[in-house]
């Protein structure tokens, strides 16, 4: 393949402006459509995926009468970690609903994505601190942190590798109410913990049995688990231990059962949500396929279209002695060019809009 069946290609293409501008964009258009649809659907399907421990996670939760939750007991986790072996972490997680949380730092930030987890739910997520340590000595009982944006806006430079733990005013100046923040959240790829302020802390009483609040609780099992057989097991713990006391006893879930609904489901298809954006993953996967297959389609049809007068074109090169395989170059070359010039326009315009 030599520079002049280069120079040849370029050529035809260019005496065709009009034809090679449509296939172009013809192309441009199916892949920037189907590089689109993949980005959307690799990050969708992607929560967590980084976790080495991605497939040994699990939600416990509740169902009754058709009905789930993932609100179990805060003395749940405990429970199971002291009396399943197989079960490496429990955790518990309770998201901040009420309202925004304002912190009075340089500036005064109001948090509206805010979170309390325990120590063994920052294992399981591996949460981690930017700054150091998550625990930076043995009598440090809480470990709460920020998104380093947060942090940023809420102290000087000089303080933001957090030597030393930074206090400030929370939830209302004339309250007297201090908020420690021990470092910033460590960045790591998208996750089902996703907050701008976590609460890492596990006093006593916050866990005690007449708390009030609800917590979401997470397992890590050991790999190779049979889960079936530690659901049972979680099942009649819960039965015998919780669902006997006065605030289960009165609700509907008094009777029900544990149910494990693994980490890879959450973000999708969580038994205790819908599972919208699951079928629309699939439905956009459909599309992209259709939109490329189509783009295909109509690259082919514009060939065809051209199809008689390259007939006679390429019959009076024959004549003059071109050989067979000099003429299949030129065509093989022409879609080449006209290909790779759609996928560089494609890459372009999606790095232009923020895409890439």
């Amino acid at each position: 393949m030599t520079k002049n069946d280069f120079k040849l290609a370029w050529r035809k293409l260019l005496k065709n402006k009009g034809f090679t501008l449509l296939n172009i964009i013809g192309l441009t258009l199916g892949f920037t459509g189907f590089i689109l649809s993949y980005q959307y659907i690799n990050r969708e399907t992607s929560y967590d995926k980084w976790n080495p421990h991605y497939k040994d996670i699990y939600q416990i939760g509740l169902e009754a009468e058709g009905a789930f939750t993932d609100e179990t007991s805060p003395s749940l986790a405990p429970l199971l970690k002291q009396n399943l072996p197989d079960i490496v972490y429990a955790g518990r997680k309770i998201v901040y609903n009420y309202g925004s949380y304002p912190l009075f730092g340089e500036k005064t930030v109001l948090i509206k994505n805010a979170a309390l987890i325990d120590s063994s739910a920052a294992r399981i997520f591996q949460i981690e601190n930017a700054t150091g340590p998550l625990y930076k000595n043995k009598d440090q009982k809480d470990a709460t942190m920020v998104k380093s944006h947060i942090a940023e806006q809420l102290f000087k430079k000089e303080d933001l590798n957090f030597d030393s733990p930074q206090s400030i005013p929370a939830i209302s100046l004339a309250l007297g109410v201090q908020e420690t923040i021990y470092g910033t959240i460590k960045e790591q790829g998208l996750s089902m913990i996703d907050y701008d302020l976590l609460f890492i802390r596990e006093p006593q009483d916050l866990f005690a049995n007449n708390n009030p609040f609800l917590y979401q609780t997470y397992i890590q099992v050991r790999p190779g688990t049979d889960i079936t057989k530690l659901t049972n097991r979680i099942n009649a713990l819960y039965q015998k231990e919780i669902a006997p006391k006065d605030k289960i006893r009165s609700s509907s879930y008094a009777k029900g059962r544990i149910y494990l609904d693994p980490l890879s489901n959450l973000h999708l298809r969580p038994k205790t949500g819908s599972n919208t954006a699951y079928i629309i993953t699939w439905i956009i996967g459909i599309l992209s396929v259709l939109i490329l297959l189509l783009a295909s389609a109509n690259f082919a049809n514009m060939i065809m279209a051209q199809a008689d007068q390259r007939i006679k074109e390429l019959a009076l090169k024959k004549i003059l002695g071109s050989s067979r395989w000099a003429i299949v170059r030129q065509l093989v070359l022409e879609v080449f060019i006209l290909t790779f010039s759609a996928a560089i326009l494609s890459f372009v315009t999606l790095a232009l809009t923020g895409n890439i």
